[in-house]
């Protein structure tokens, strides 16, 4: 075999293994991915359930009793605040979790946002103010950083919400036309 043979079989080889090995490399970093956002589906739906199994009451401290929403159930469940507002703008999140979760050097967060639907901050003035406190929104985010293309870490966000309505509220039809 020449050199000139040998250098063109190294070429060849060259030309076929890189790219072998930088498939492989994506392969790797892509079900890295994954397994990151399907942990944060995870994380966030947890959250969801949990609070959905709460008394429509008690979710509604976090509201209501923003400093202390969880009340033991002897004391009395007054509130905090009576009228409104009950949100801020730009909205806070009501549950703060930094560093929930780790997995593969890869950190969690997760920030629980709870307030009325279909308005945060229902018109205390209005005829429908005990009705539009009957339904909550639970919208939770979940954070983290993973390392993306070359290397450069991207910070990523996974976030789902549901409505969550008063078990105890039975509104009686309307009768007759308005």
């Amino acid at each position: 075999m020449s050199l000139v043979g040998f250098l063109v079989a190294a070429v060849l080889l060259s030309v076929v293994l890189i790219p072998l090995f930088m498939l492989f490399q994506s392969s790797r970093q892509t079900t890295s991915n994954s397994i990151n956002s399907i942990l944060a589906a995870q994380l966030i739906s947890t959250q969801i359930e949990k609070l959905k199994a709460l008394p429509f009451r008690k979710l509604e401290r976090y509201i209501v009793n923003p400093t202390r929403p969880n009340l033991p159930d002897g004391e009395p469940d007054i509130p905090d605040i009576i009228a409104g507002p009950f949100e801020a703008d730009p909205e806070t999140p009501d549950i703060v979790e930094d560093g929930l979760f780790r997995s593969g050097g890869v950190g969690f967060d997760r920030l629980t946002f709870i307030a009325y639907f279909p308005e945060p901050n229902p018109d205390p003035g209005s005829p429908d103010f005990f009705r539009n406190r009957q339904r909550i929104r639970l919208r939770v985010l979940v954070r983290w950083t993973e390392s993306g293309a070359g290397n450069i870490p991207q910070a990523r966000k996974l976030v789902m919400s549901t409505i969550v309505q008063n078990e105890n509220y039975h509104p009686k039809p309307a009768l007759g036309p308005r």
